[in-house]
């Protein structure tokens, strides 16, 4: 679970992706579900969490502060994609081979 600053993660994004429906904010009764298996942590700010494609990702949920989704090029360009806040979770979801979404 992650408290205060922000922090980045880089995600290659493919053109289906809809970020409306992909990162939705949490219900009180799912984030106080979560809080009974999740451990509170602080990462400094601009920490990388995790990159696409990367096995053994936790998944983060924001108590405080935000998250920096970067989606990367080809020639590792990194643009903006979304910027997640309080509520809302992440974690690295590109489990195919092929790194598609």
């Amino acid at each position: 679970m992650l408290q205060n600053h922000s922090h980045v993660a880089e995600v290659a994004i493919s053109p289906t992706v809809r970020p409306e429906l992909a990162f939705r904010d949490l219900s009180d009764d799912m984030l106080a579900r979560l809080l009974e298996y999740g451990t509170k942590e602080n990462f400094p700010e601009n920490t990388l969490l995790f990159t696409r494609g990367e096995r053994n990702v936790d998944m983060f949920v924001i108590l405080g502060g935000s998250i920096d989704i970067y989606a990367v090029s080809g020639s590792d360009e990194r643009t903006l994609f979304i910027t997640l806040w309080e509520r809302r979770f992440t974690g690295e979801l590109d489990r195919s081979p092929l790194g598609a979404l």
